[in-house]
């Protein structure tokens, strides 16, 4: 299959990362594959740094611009929106949103005025609205009539007039922008994630030399997480479940790995050392090479409270890991079948406790196939390349001509 630019074109991707996590991966992705379509493309980092190894890599088409601000692009007002945008005046503005208050009203009507055609990417599920509770005035005598939740309503629904394209990275995503915001679907258009499962499989000398720098046995049934180690992937509930089923088990069967950075990890730290879990529980740092620490994993746990479309998660699957998720935004759009993995309610720590015990007495051969079922899935379904181009379409043509 061969894909042919619509001409060159000159496209600005920016990010207001504060960490390294599967948004960011999918940002980079598009980048490049913006690169080899022929159109020159910049990634503006908005207050933080995580693209910089990218200008490493010497890729033709792709620079990077770091962009100090002096708070949240939220907090912009319109002038300063302005002024900021105005250096790409006339660009393709590209802007991935990892939560759906990312950038504001102000922000996407000036991104609108500035960019020849903007565009938003949604990769998290829009939270539900809070209860419209009322506030009382004198003494609670006069209630209000919750102003605060009306205006909470009516910003969140205007965030569509912004964009010219909205592209979400999974059903769950988009049904949530249409349910609770009413966002209108005409410019609403779902491209969900892929992944290389080339870079992306299995390599049994990777697994021996993981499982060596993290002291584990070949014969430790290992549970596993790599990504953003943030509030909303709730590793706490990982750390819980698997001290229930580990205090039952020989100290050097079992191990539960934990990898990467963020705000998290001091206290994951803390409630592993509370639990007694000792060197049960591994922390490593933020790897470039995560598929070598897949290899290592018998099963990918992901407990968050809120997903778009996990790019780990299918990363993992595709390194041949079994995988227990919970079943929040489009979680359940990659482990469709329980053939492949575990899905367990929001907040379900029994429901996680149960599904690492199954695992545990299916044992490692069973678990296994349930990896190679699971590879096969993610590689029919989710292929980076097929829907990296059919994204790299929407930024030249534009959304209604995709979904006319």
């Amino acid at each position: 299959m061969g894909w042919k630019s619509s001409g060159n074109l000159r496209c600005v991707l920016l990010s207001t990362a504060t960490a390294f996590g599967g948004a960011e991966k999918h940002t980079a992705q598009l980048a490049r594959t913006l690169a080899e379509r022929g159109h020159d493309v910049t990634i503006v980092q908005l207050g933080h740094e995580f693209f910089t190894p990218l200008a490493r890599e010497g890729l033709d088409g792709i620079s990077i611009e770091s962009v100090h601000l002096p708070g949240r692009i939220s907090e912009l007002g319109w002038r300063a929106c302005k002024r900021l945008l105005r250096r790409w005046r006339g660009l393709v503005g590209i802007f991935p949103k990892t939560w759906f208050p990312d950038g504001s009203l102000i922000w996407d009507i000036a991104a609108r005025s500035e960019f020849s055609r903007y565009i938003t990417i949604e990769h998290l599920r829009a939270e539900p609205m809070p209860p419209r509770s009322r506030s009382r005035h004198l003494g609670g005598l006069v209630p209000g009539i919750g102003l605060w939740w009306y205006r909470k309503a009516l910003l969140g629904r205007l965030r569509w007039i912004g964009p010219h394209c909205i592209v979400c990275v999974s059903d769950a995503v988009k049904r949530a922008l249409v349910d609770i915001h009413h966002f209108s679907e005409r410019k609403l258009i779902t491209v969900v994630n892929g992944i290389d499962a080339d870079q992306y499989s299995f390599d049994a000398s990777a697994r021996l030399a993981s499982r060596n720098s993290l002291n584990i046995s070949e014969q430790a049934f290992v549970f596993g997480f790599v990504g953003r180690v943030q509030p909303v992937k709730n590793l706490e509930l990982a750390i819980r479940a698997f001290g229930a089923v580990s205090n039952e088990l020989d100290a050097e069967s079992v191990r539960l790995v934990i990898v990467g950075e963020g705000p998290s990890v001091a206290g994951l730290q803390s409630l592993a050392k509370k639990l007694g879990l000792g060197s049960s529980v591994i922390f490593r740092e933020f790897t470039e090479r995560p598929w070598e620490m897949y290899a290592a994993f018998d099963v990918f746990v992901l407990p968050s409270r809120n997903e778009g479309l996990p790019l780990a998660l299918m990363e993992a699957m595709s390194c041949e890991c079994a995988a227990i998720a919970t079943d929040v935004g489009g979680t359940r759009e990659v482990i469709s079948d329980r053939s492949l993995g575990w899905l367990v309610a929001d907040g379900d720590e029994q429901g996680i406790v149960a599904a690492m015990q199954e695992a545990l007495k299916k044992g490692g051969p069973a678990v296994k196939q349930m990896g190679r079922t699971a590879r096969e899935h993610v590689s029919s379904h989710f292929n980076a390349k097929v829907q990296f181009h059919a994204l790299a379409d929407i930024v030249e043509q534009g959304c209604e001509e995709r979904t006319a």
